[in-house]
């Protein structure tokens, strides 16, 4: 597992600029300092950006594959699950890892459809693309990794 794609991202001028607010968001709790810096959200920017987009979900991939090499070696909560929905699921490396391991398991990975236009193909997995603030696809069991942080309390409640 390569830091280069994490390191790629961390290093655009776009993320260093919005630590320089990182004090308006102690100051103003309102103030999101990605959002303060570049005038946008950070997943509009990722969204018109193909290249950060592509940084940003390699990212999350390495994320992924460090958490759930340790999470699967103690974890056993899958063992009754049929169907699993990843909602914000990226380019699907998690929930790929999670059907790898326990095949009887139907994945939904549910993304924007920018993130899972290029979403990796895993056997057992679906990429489904939506919007998590409009509707989800129903599903038995739902993962949610990496997601509720990004949002206030309402849209967390809405999810």
């Amino acid at each position: 597992v390569s830091l280069a794609q994490g390191m790629l991202f961390s290093s655009e001028r776009e993320v260093v600029e919005s630590l320089y607010m990182i004090k308006n968001a102690v100051l103003e709790p309102e103030c999101l300092p990605f959002e303060k810096a570049n005038g946008m959200s950070f997943f509009e920017y990722v969204a018109k950006d193909p290249r950060s987009s592509r940084l940003f979900n390699h990212n999350m991939e390495w994320l992924s594959k460090i958490l759930f090499d340790k999470v699967f070696k103690v974890y056993r909560g899958f063992e009754e699950v049929k169907e699993l929905m990843d909602v914000g699921g990226g380019n699907g490396t998690s929930l790929g890892k999670i059907v790898s391991i326990h095949p009887h398991i139907h994945g939904i990975n549910f993304d924007m459809l920018h993130v899972v236009a290029d979403a990796h193909k895993f056997p057992g997995v679906k990429h489904v693309a939506g919007d998590m603030f409009e509707s989800l696809p129903n599903a038995q069991t739902i993962l949610l990794k990496s997601v509720l942080h990004d949002w206030d309390d309402d849209r967390c409640i809405k999810i």
